[in-house]
């Protein structure tokens, strides 16, 4: 996949070199008593839903570089926490959702949270060997830097770590893709026609709904609403059903990306009529 992204400048080839390494340092987190075969499926799964749609987006007229610095000067930065926070209440109780309630919550819903969503524990090793990395970017022992703290100190504003910076402000698009309306979709059943339209957004993943509020969806999403434009302001892009539906330029001006899919077909169409 790393292959199909063809950095434009210097700044793109220094992303794809980190966005590299960081991943090989996710492997190796990911080694344990999982069988060999099992556990590179599904890291290629994850990459596959990490990255596809940026790289997509990229090959479909998006300058990356400068998606990139618009989500280090949006809002995005400042909500990860909170994002992240979110994102483990509702992980965490994701089995009793699909335990509980199984005509109400989607699978893809359930799959998309599971690559997003690692209890602690499962970080510990990762967190291990990424710490050596970033010692050995920095120029200093792991040890040390455990020892005094200085991994716990925030060191987004050091800029050999900007790369990951870029990296963590993707993961988060994804997390506020997913999270946005949540609550909403682990309880299907609860949500009218008067919901959908005081809350448009929940139409922005189809895939998470079942086939009547999907029917629903597809006829609002072709109606313009500020709801729709505050999210596209807000991550940067639309992805839907994994793939770019619509970003904005670096104009501010929506990018739309070729699509056979009647749900981003329709939210392309309103926005044609609202810029």
């Amino acid at each position: 996949m790393f292959k199909t992204f063809k950095p434009a400048n210097a700044y793109e080839e220094d992303f794809l070199d980190h966005a590299k390494t960081f991943e090989a340092m996710h492997l190796i987190g990911m080694f344990s008593d999982t069988p060999i075969p099992k556990m590179a499926q599904r890291f290629l799964e994850t990459l596959n839903f990490f990255y596809k749609p940026f790289f997509d987006a990229k090959r479909g007229g998006l300058e990356m570089d400068a998606y990139l610095h618009y989500l280090a000067k949006s809002p995005v930065p400042q909500r990860r926490l909170d994002a992240y926070n979110v994102l483990g209440i509702y992980g965490s109780a994701m089995k009793d959702y699909l335990c509980f309630n199984p005509d109400g919550i989607a699978q893809n819903l359930v799959d998309d949270v599971a690559y997003l969503y690692k209890p602690h524990g499962a970080w510990d090793i990762f967190n291990d060997w990424f710490k050596a990395l970033i010692a050995s970017m920095l120029n200093q022992d792991a040890g040390y830097m455990e020892k005094h703290g200085i991994f716990a100190k925030n060191l987004a504003n050091n800029p050999q770590l900007a790369p990951f910076d870029a990296m963590q402000n993707l993961y988060a698009v994804r997390v506020l893709r997913v999270i946005q309306d949540i609550d909403a979709y682990v309880d299907l059943q609860d949500i009218t026609p008067e919901i959908l339209q005081q809350r448009p957004t929940i139409c922005l993943n189809p895939n998470y709904l079942n086939p009547p509020l999907q029917q629903a969806c597809q006829t609002l999403l072709g109606q313009p609403h500020l709801e729709f434009k505050a999210q596209l302001e807000l991550l940067g892009i639309l992805i839907m059903d994994n793939a770019p539906c619509v970003a904005l330029d670096t104009n501010q001006q929506p990018l739309f990306f070729y699509t056979k899919d009647a749900f981003c077909q329709a939210l392309q169409t309103s926005f044609k009529k609202e810029f």
